[in-house]
């Protein structure tokens, strides 16, 4: 009979599942960092599992992890339960945990710098903050310590995922956890170095922040440039984000443009596009890491004036003017081979320093860089020319149907530098419109808008004049 219960007992043990860690050193992380304080995690770690029922535990994984976004994947296993635990061995969570026990109390007497030792009860806690009945009464902010003789029950020292699983097979296998957590976030910041009217250098770096509550050491780092579609839910925004399978992401590896340690284009996948970093590196929590993105040097950009008009121009129109305002100083880039780019540049904010008069930098400007895609321009606003200004007025309006008037605008532009100068300026439009004499022909013409471009010479002004019909959709002549 004791030798069948022992044996008994012996099967029951054997059905229980078996709590498995990852197996020592072996560790292969991939993260991937989106737009808006997202993060994919993709774990691979290595697990010695017996056939039948098992429970796996994925230590230090993020603090900010969303739960509902983890997926556990292997060969030949059968995920039955996931269960994500947070609840750190913090000062307040062992205390939040201990409502209702007994636990020993240290108060040190300052008369005769003894430590008074005895007991409470904690009654309740709020944030850390205990209430305690004492013998002789309940203390609220208790003046000294609380000693414990253990740690309660459920809480971790690092956020741990745990899981029941069914396999088939005995032996280690690899098994990857993916999930998303926040806290953890990317941008780009760009120099340019104004080498002469034309010419620029141009560097750009990433600086990446983690504050997700996990180390991921040696990992393989990805960026991600691209809008994220977040999902507004009852438990707050919670973003949704392309969790791409193991294979996928392996294949859609990529890495960021031409500096000396990053040699290759970023790769697109979708309406995303992927830079990653061709040496593993480890991403501290609390740190924040710079990466070179890419260093381009003699790139060409185009610089002009832009000017505005301030007038609104519609068949209603009765009349303004306005004195002495400057135009837009505008750096124009092409994103293109023959300029000296020709790859996705994901948006940052871009910095200009001027290396024209010394070898001193002077700080120019700034503006936000939009992803700029190859092929595509952008205009960069770096501040206003002082030197060029204008001012203008509606010299005559004469009403030449019930809905439509004939206005004459003069603009003045005066450049006070030691050299000639172009200014583009831009007139829109509220209502229909038809140019009927300008002495300068407008280069650009829109439904909605012309542009001039005026030559001003050194030291000296140019007019602009135009006489322009506008009409209501009722009545075009």
């Amino acid at each position: 009979m004791k030798r069948y219960f022992a044996l008994l007992g012996i099967l029951s043990l054997c059905m229980l599942p078996l709590s498995v860690w990852a197996e020592d050193g072996v560790h292969n992380v991939t993260l991937s960092v989106y737009n808006g304080n997202l993060g994919l995690v993709r774990d691979v770690r290595e697990f010695n599992l017996v056939v039948g029922k098992n429970s796996l535990v994925f230590e230090n994984v993020a603090e900010k992890m969303l739960p509902e976004t983890a997926i556990l994947h292997g060969s030949d296993i059968q995920v039955i339960e996931q269960n994500y635990n947070y609840n750190l061995q913090t000062p307040i969570n062992i205390v939040d945990a201990s409502i209702g026990k007994t636990v020993k109390t240290a108060l040190v007497d300052e008369a005769t710098g003894k430590t008074i030792f005895d007991e409470a009860k904690i009654i309740d806690s709020r944030y850390g903050r205990s209430i305690l009945q004492f013998n002789y009464g309940i203390e609220i902010d208790f003046p000294g310590r609380l000693i414990f003789d253990k740690l309660p029950e459920g809480l971790v020292s690092v956020p741990t995922l745990s899981a029941q699983i069914m396999t088939q097979k005995d032996g280690v296998q690899p098994l990857t956890l993916s999930y998303l957590t926040k806290g953890i976030s990317w941008k780009v910041d760009y120099t340019a170095e104004m080498l002469s009217d034309d010419k620029l250098n141009l560097w750009g770096w990433i600086t990446l922040n983690n504050e997700s509550g996990a180390d991921y050491k040696n990992a393989t780092l990805q960026f991600v440039a691209g809008e994220v579609n977040q999902v507004n839910n009852n438990s707050g925004i919670q973003p949704r984000a392309v969790m791409l399978s193991a294979k996928t992401q392996n294949a859609n590896m990529a890495v960021m443009g031409k500096t000396t340690a990053l040699n290759q284009m970023p790769k697109e996948l979708g309406s995303y596009y992927f830079y990653t970093l061709p040496f593993k590196t480890d991403v501290l929590n609390n740190q924040s890491k710079q990466l070179a993105l890419l260093e381009k040097k003699n790139v060409t950009y185009q610089k002009e004036y832009k000017f505005v008009s301030p007038f609104y121009l519609w068949n209603g129109v009765t009349g303004g003017s306005f004195e002495k305002q400057t135009p837009d100083e505008i750096v124009q880039l092409n994103n293109d081979k023959n300029a000296g780019l020709g790859e996705v540049l994901p948006q940052g904010v871009i910095r200009f320093y001027d290396k024209q008069q010394s070898q001193n930098l002077a700080f120019l400007g700034e503006n936000v860089f939009a992803q700029l895609a190859v092929g595509e321009k952008s205009e960069l606003k770096l501040g206003k020319s002082f030197d060029l200004t204008a001012e203008g007025k509606v010299v005559n309006i004469q009403k030449v149907a019930p809905n439509a008037v004939e206005a004459l605008i003069e603009i003045i532009f005066s450049n006070a530098s030691d050299k000639s100068e172009s200014v583009s300026f831009v007139q829109s439009f509220g209502s229909l419109w038809n140019m009927l004499e300008e002495n300068i022909p407008a280069q650009n013409k829109t439904a909605e808008k012309a542009e001039w471009q005026v030559s001003v010479p050194a030291r000296g002004k140019t007019t602009l004049s135009y006489k322009v019909r506008l009409s209501s959709a009722l009545n075009q002549n």
